[in-house]
Order: C-alpha cells, then structure tokens, then sequence
C-alpha cells in the first residue's frame, strides 16, 4: 500500500496538471493536441516507479513540453493523423526515451571517462606506468 503522503502529493500534483491543462485549453488552438499530451503526461506520471517525487515532476514537466513539441512536428509529417493520438503518443514516449538514454549515459560514460583519465594519466612523462608494477 502507497504511504498516505505520497498518495496525496501524486493526487495534488494531477490536479495542477489538470488545472493547467484546463487553462491551456482556453489558448491553445488545437485541444486535442494540448489534450493527448496531458494524457500522455499524467499515464507516465502514474506508471512510473522513480522513488524521487522530484523527479517525477521534473519528468512530468519534460514530457509535457517536450511531447507538445514533438507532437507540432509529428503533425507535420502525417498531416492526417489523430491529434489527440499523436500527442499522447508523443508525451508519453518523450520521458520514456529520455530515461533510457540517461540510464545508458550514467552506466557507461563514467566508466569510458575512467578509462580515459587512466590512459592520460599514465603517458604523462615521468609518471610509473600501471603496468610495470
């Protein structure tokens, strides 16, 4: 069972999520858009399993800008598209990828930097090689 705590900053969290969605509804030309990103947004937001309350909003937040840009340029390409289709797609899959090429950065980056450190430092001259010990 969820602790009672986050239960109701989740809960708190979908109702600004909603009231914005509601107030951009009022200045957005297209709702379905605007509609099938906040949809995307709030499933990634109640699907995910990030223990950081932080980072879920920071996630939320990056799957409703960036899913509403990636949704302007879907509909360019496939014109005849749903709206509302495209931009949940595109909001739900934003954070999604954004994710998995972080997890790839932090498990492979730091070692290969590690490596290359390793390598410079051991051809600075005078330096005793790793190897000859």
């Amino acid at each position: 069972m969820a602790e009672p705590v986050s239960s109701s900053v989740l809960t708190a969290l979908a109702i600004i999520a909603s009231g914005a969605a509601m107030t951009a509804l009022r200045v957005l030309p297209n709702r379905g858009v605007a509609l099938g990103v906040v949809c995307g947004s709030l499933v990634y937001l109640m699907r995910t399993h990030e223990p950081s309350r932080l980072r879920k909003c920071i996630y939320f937040a990056i799957s409703l800008i960036g899913g509403y840009h990636i949704t302007s340029w879907a509909l360019n390409l496939y014109p005849n598209a749903s709206t509302w289709a495209v931009g949940f797609m595109s909001s739900a899959s934003v954070v999604t990828l954004a994710v998995l090429v972080l997890d790839w950065a932090e498990r492979n980056i730091q070692p290969t930097l590690d490596q290359v450190r390793t390598w410079a430092l051991d051809k600075l001259p005078g330096r005793k090689n790793h190897e000859d010990d």
